[in-house]
């Protein structure tokens, strides 16, 4: 297994299963967590179920990765 360090989310995009963006960020310190998503679309709480995310990565080395993955929110 190979560690990475993640420096930064160059952006953050999150899906609901249709396909529909439901929440974006850009430009933030992964340890700055009050800066990415809250859960919330349009000013209200998602509803429960499965999202995917997409995100653009800045590594420590200078490179950038893109990841993919599911999330599951609950109430």
């Amino acid at each position: 297994m190979v560690f990475v360090e993640i420096l930064m989310v160059f952006s953050l995009f999150i899906y609901d299963r249709w396909g529909d963006l439901v929440g974006q960020k850009q430009g933030f310190a992964v340890n700055e967590l009050r800066l990415g998503w809250d859960g919330r679309f349009q000013g209200q709480d998602v509803l429960p179920g499965v999202y995917v995310w997409h995100a653009q990565l800045a590594l420590k080395d200078g490179s950038a990765i893109t990841k993919k993955m599911v999330l599951t929110v609950l109430k």
